[in-house]
């Protein structure tokens, strides 16, 4: 069984779900410290032929001693300039029509919470892409606070998972030692996103969100670019 952790990203970029394809579970870490000016409320877009950061204003009072979970989103204004972004960026792209009032609906009826609007975006992707696995929030299994190597460690016990797959920055910190000991293999995943035709840019914009790719190309050819980085 291999299980895949993660915070929940906003409208992730290709290697999220190029990740996700190689695992059997997804666990949406959302009990963990929300990290400001990460991607975990924004991400890229591409506008004018630039990549631009779409944002999801949140309440950042006390967000230091705050979960991901409990990470409110600042109002219901931002509903309106957010879609009108994507709309003015993509209106004229081949697939906007068939993906857009889909995310439209996601959007506008969010709940307060950014943890439960990113997780809702990430499985219609998963949905969409025909990326299949299960899905679970790590808030969810009520598991004691620990360092992050344990805490990933008792998530992988706790689901009886015996492959850990990892991304690239896990090298740096992960204490590999425990789950060896535990009989559990831990695995880097890597993703170098294919360039693939980009309408309005000279120059292709590498690790825009999601996004970008199904505008431009379908769900059909937005997984095969998955699949080959």
């Amino acid at each position: 069984m291999i299980i895949t952790v993660h915070q929940p990203e906003h409208i992730p970029w290709l290697g999220y779900f190029n990740k996700c394809s190689k695992a059997d579970i997804l666990v949406h870490l959302d009990s963990v410290q929300f990290e400001k000016n990460n991607v975990q409320n924004r991400n890229r877009i591409l506008v004018n032929g630039e990549a631009k950061w779409l944002t999801v204003p949140v309440s950042l009072k006390g967000h230091m001693n705050n979960k991901i979970k409990d990470i409110k989103i600042s109002n219901d204004v931002w509903k309106r300039k957010y879609l009108k972004t994507i709309s003015f960026s993509y209106a004229q792209y081949p697939y906007f029509n068939e993906f857009f009032p889909q995310i439209e609906e996601i959007i506008t009826s969010s709940s307060d919470f950014i943890a439960d609007l990113n997780i809702n975006i990430i499985e219609y992707f998963l949905k969409v892409l025909e990326i299949r696995l299960e899905t679970v929030r790590s808030s969810e299994l009520n598991l004691p606070e620990a360092d992050a190597s344990s805490n990933l460690l008792n998530i992988l016990k706790t689901l009886n998972g015996d492959e850990y797959l990892s991304g690239p920055s896990g090298k740096g910190y992960l204490n590999e030692s425990i789950f060896k000991d535990n009989n559990i293999k831990v695995s880097y995943n890597t993703f170098s996103s294919p360039e693939y035709e980009q309408k309005g840019t000279g120059l292709f914009v590498r690790n825009l969100s999601v996004l970008d790719a199904l505008f431009n190309h379908g769900a059909k050819a937005t997984r095969e670019i998955i699949l080959r980085g």
